[in-house]
């Protein structure tokens, strides 16, 4: 259910830029330098843990064209990390203890 979720919050907000799939090909990507990331195939500058891409959403990529989505609420960016996780090759464990901490202070 998160990760259907997920898939919905992607859709409205995630998909012009990365693309539909997440192969980093939406329209409104082809202009941004550098290009959005293929969510497919990962290769993360931030790192790819749950966390790592928790923190992505609230403070975007700095220098890059990745921008913050603080405003979405904290569900839907936790729905978007699961969705991202379900659709990449590139998906370094997760400390569940670590996750879980870091999950419980979360804003």
């Amino acid at each position: 259910q998160v990760v259907a979720h997920g898939s919905k919050v992607y859709a409205t907000n995630c998909a012009v830029c990365h693309g539909p799939q997440g192969a980093g090909d939406g329209a409104a990507g082809a202009g941004l330098n550098p290009k959005p990331r293929n969510l497919i195939e990962g290769g993360w500058k931030q790192g790819g843990t749950s966390i790592a891409l928790y923190k992505t959403l609230q403070t975007g990529v700095p220098g890059g064209s990745m921008t913050a989505f603080k405003h979405l609420p904290k569900s839907d960016r936790w729905a978007l990390v699961q969705y991202v996780r379900s659709i990449t090759k590139d998906k370094p464990e997760d400390d569940p203890a670590a996750l879980e901490q870091f999950a419980a202070s979360a804003d």
